[in-house]
């Protein structure tokens, strides 16, 4: 017919007429459909951002020669339902024959179309339908079933349509979707300017991207801050919920507390029994057929995840603060107080499931999560401690919740911070955060948390074994920062305040560690090694072996320490071990020997693929050929594979085994005997004793 949203509605009025003439339309079917457009014209009226008295001309002109009805606030299905409005205020059923009609002319006027070619008509946004307007589209269909046209309605998933309807059912944007399509809406003329000013240079696109962001201040945070306290997604997800009764939209709002992911045995805590656990099935259950959330895991105690974290996020805003507060408190209880059998079922499912949210881990967080917003600091810092401890040490792992934890205890009052209670979670977190350090091989930072572990709380303070692992850390990163007699008083201190008969094992390890020290001074170990291997244990657990190849190492026992480091799979103990070995039989002029030791060693550090122990190996075995065989070639050809080797190795690693090896290519340049300089390589020594002690005191 040619008709736009931007006509008139005479002109309107005037082209539908038209059409139906062409269609050979019954005057009463034209008659039908003219009141259908006078009911939409009235409520675009209605609707409209014009002026009122503009509104109320549109309304007055559109009712001129008309039925008289105030159908501005009706729908037009709802017309087409059987409704129409008495008053701007009530509503009285239309008579049958009215409907009817209306219904006739509509399938008359889609029929006629029909004839000529298929008809294809489009419903956006089906999710605002009421039902009355559904049922008629829905009885429409069936009087055209036998006609070419297609019904496309779409909307968001509801309730309301016939399992037999057939639907597409379009799934979420991959990353890359997303990315793709935000990157062209927010873009949109801007790459252009940017093209414009840099010319297309890849460094000055950079730069302005970069400068606009910066000027901007676009980040996560902020972005995510924007999206939470935007009016429209607001609107649209709590639209969302406008069909449901209240009770259910409670059920939403308390489930958004939790988190992303709950269960409802976690929903029917924070209710505190003000539903029955039948009715609040039902809910969730209409909660999920509104893809508002979805079921996870089926079972006695089912666990559901909000559709869109962006869902969770605005329904959670939408509560008081103080109301959130409250309810955190409660649900942190809840998971402190859980019973006996919610606590097997956890560690059935931890078992069972890799992704479990029932792991131990998984259950620290989330107490931690719920005390940090109800603002209970310390029990909050306790709880994410303890997930720290479980979680693994990789990057991203335990070192982050630590970082949480001190952060948390930040928060306390300053007139509760002395509490003793605070000082033992910050030194927790901080010991955490230096056994961390020392496992990544970053000595001073192991060194620095542990001086601040020790700065938190009395020594005697803390829990036996939580002293005794800082006395290792220390024991084991201080030496690296010139702090080898400070580290020695702090351990003789602590072995004086302990009884031997508590915690004897751990208390031997660190006597082991106390020969490791004296020998890191360069003073005499033998007989402060023999004394602490007389009292080892006679079982051969991983952590006795490791003492044990500890000790003979430190006695010079370097044959038998050697096998136990290979068992344990520390190539660099192992190696060093034969380098020593070999050393000594150099010195014995047993080139053979010395020979066969560090081939050991350069097998080893080959297989462990570990640069700076080939440069180390690669330096003593072209001293054997220049003293042991006099082959400067040979030497001078093992001295560039050790440069080569250093090159590739940590920064830290090569300044001084550089210099030493330059002497050492004059020394055969100037063909001077006697022994080459000691390559002296402490951090690579202090880093292969780490990897072998600080396991031993987990």
């Amino acid at each position: 017919a040619g008709m736009t949203p931007l006509d008139h509605p005479l002109i309107q009025a005037e082209k539908l007429e038209r059409l139906g003439a062409e269609l050979g339309l019954t005057p009463a079917h034209q008659a039908a459909l003219t009141d259908l457009l006078d009911l939409r014209q009235a409520q675009l009226s209605a609707g409209a951002q014009d002026g009122p008295a503009e509104g109320d001309d549109l309304f007055n002109m559109v009712k001129q020669g008309r039925a008289s009805r105030k159908a501005s606030r009706l729908d037009i299905f709802d017309q087409l339902g059987g409704v129409r409005a008495a008053s701007s205020r009530d509503t009285a059923p239309v008579p049958d024959r009215q409907t009817a009609g209306k219904q006739s002319a509509l399938a008359a006027l889609i029929t006629a179309l029909s004839n000529s070619a298929p008809v294809l008509i489009f419903f956006e946004d089906v999710h605002w339908m009421d039902d009355a307007s559904r049922q008629s589209l829905l009885a429409l269909g069936k009087s055209l079933v036998s006609r070419p046209v297609l019904f496309l309605l779409a909307g968001r998933p509801h309730e309301g349509l016939p399992e037999t309807v057939p639907s597409i059912q379009l799934k979420p944007f991959s990353r890359e979707e997303t990315s793709a399509m935000a990157a062209a809406i927010l873009t949109e003329g801007l790459t252009d300017i940017i093209h414009e000013q840099s010319n297309g240079s890849p460094l000055f696109v950079e730069e302005i991207s970069r400068w606009i962001k910066r000027t901007h201040s676009i980040d996560q945070a902020g972005l995510k801050s924007v999206l939470q306290s935007s009016d429209i997604l607001q609107k649209l997800v709590l639209s969302t919920l406008e069909s449901l009764p209240e009770t259910q939209r409670e059920v939403a709002r308390l489930a958004s507390v939790i988190g992303v992911e709950f269960r409802r045995s976690d929903v029917e805590a924070l209710l505190q029994e003000s539903l029955d656990p039948v009715s609040l099935t039902g809910y969730l259950r209409n909660l999920a057929q509104s893809r508002l959330i979805e079921l996870n895991e089926a079972g006695i105690d089912p666990r559901y995840t909000f559709e869109q974290t962006i869902f969770r996020e605005i329904l959670y805003t939408s509560l008081p603060f103080e109301r959130r507060r409250e309810l955190h408190a409660v649900m942190a209880e809840h998971l402190k107080n859980r019973s006996t059998r919610l606590q097997l079922r956890d560690k059935i499912g931890a078992f069972l499931d890799e992704a479990s949210d029932s792991k131990p881990q998984r259950t620290a967080e989330m107490l931690a999560y719920h005390y940090e917003m109800s603002a209970q600091w310390l029990d909050a810092a306790q709880q994410m401690n303890t997930a720290a401890e479980l979680l693994p040490p990789e990057q991203g792992g335990s070192e982050p919740a630590f970082g949480r934890a001190l952060a948390m205890l930040e928060q306390i009052p300053p007139e509760a911070a002395a509490d003793p209670a605070v000082g033992l979670q910050k030194a927790r977190a901080q010991l955490g955060l230096a056994g961390l350090s020392l496992l990544h091989g970053d000595l001073p930072a192991a060194a620095v948390a542990s001086e601040a572990a020790l700065s938190a709380a009395p020594l005697t303070s803390l829990p036996h074994e939580l002293s005794t692992r800082l006395m290792a850390v220390v024991a084991l990163s201080w030496p690296s920062q010139g702090k080898t007699l400070q580290a020695e008083k702090q351990l003789e201190g602590f072995s004086e305040s302990h009884p031997e008969t508590e915690n004897a094992w751990k208390l031997r390890a660190l006597q082991a560690l106390q020969a490791w020290l004296a020998w890191r001074a360069g003073r005499d170990t033998l007989s402060l090694a023999a004394s602490a291997h007389e009292s080892l244990p006679k079982t051969e657990g991983d952590s006795q072996v490791r003492v044990r190849a500890l000790l003979e190492d430190l006695s010079a026992q370097w044959a038998q320490a050697i096998p136990r480091y290979e068992s344990l799979g520390l190539a660099d103990c192992a190696a060093l071990a034969c380098i020593r070995l070999g050393d000594l039989s150099l010195q014995a002029g047993d080139s053979a020997v010395a020979g066969e030791q560090y081939a050991h060693a350069h097998e080893t550090w080959q297989k462990a693929a570990s640069a700076p122990g080939r440069a180390l190996v690669a330096y003593r075995r072209a001293e054997l050929a220049w003293l042991g065989q006099n082959d400067a070639r040979l030497a001078l050809s093992l001295l560039e594979e050790a440069l080569e080797w250093l090159a590739k190795s940590a920064p830290v690693l090569q300044t001084g085994p550089r210099v030493v090896v330059q002497n050492a290519l004059a020394r055969i340049k100037k063909r001077q005997p006697g022994a080459w300089g000691t390559w002296h390589w402490q951090p690579f020594e202090d880093l292969a004793y780490v990897g072998l002690l600080l396991p031993v005191f987990k």
